[in-house]
């Protein structure tokens, strides 16, 4: 861990701080807000604590995304949603080591998802079968993208779903 970190952003002819309290909490995203900004670059300031220090990721979000209409969700459903949304963020690092699994994969694929599909029957699967599931997981990404969009400045208003593989007991299975 650093032993300390700032944000600075180009002015034009150098690089300024910009004034916000900055955490330093292990195994966890340091979420740093501050007032609005206009600049071209941002760059990141880190004092060495007790040994060598590095940057694992950089998340910068502009308040509302260019073209986005931020998240709206019934007023009913903002509180559970949050909590839901907070839940997850909080647990998946804390007992797996990871963050969530399924948005961790989406970020690695640059916005796309890969799946490979368990049938887990002795039922034979037809071609046709097959076109429906994938559909059916590309139509459940769009219903989670339609919501996502905005929310928490999350990047991708679509996501294609591409079924890789497919996990049969025999593979006479696959028809």
């Amino acid at each position: 861990m650093p032993a300390s970190w700032r944000l600075q952003r180009w002015t034009g002819s150098a690089y300024a701080d910009i004034p916000a309290t900055y955490p330093t909490a292990v195994n966890a995203y340091n979420q740093v807000g501050f007032s609005q900004i206009s600049t071209t670059r941002l760059r990141i300031v880190m004092q060495s604590g007790q040994g060598s220090v590095g940057l694992l990721e950089v998340r910068a979000f502009v308040a509302d995304p260019p073209g986005g209409t931020g998240w709206s969700p019934p007023a009913t459903l903002v509180s559970p949603l949050t909590q839901v949304w907070q839940h997850v963020e909080n647990t998946y690092p804390n007992l797996y080591g990871f963050r969530n699994y399924g948005w961790d994969q989406i970020m690695a694929n640059g916005g796309s998802i890969n799946y490979c599909v368990r049938w887990d029957t002795g039922a034979s699967v037809t071609a046709a079968q097959r076109d429906q599931i994938h559909a059916t997981l590309a139509r459940q990404f769009k219903k989670w993208m339609d919501l996502m969009a905005g929310h928490d400045n999350w990047p991708y208003s679509t996501v294609p779903v591409k079924v890789v593989g497919w996990a049969v007991r025999d593979r006479a299975q696959l028809q």
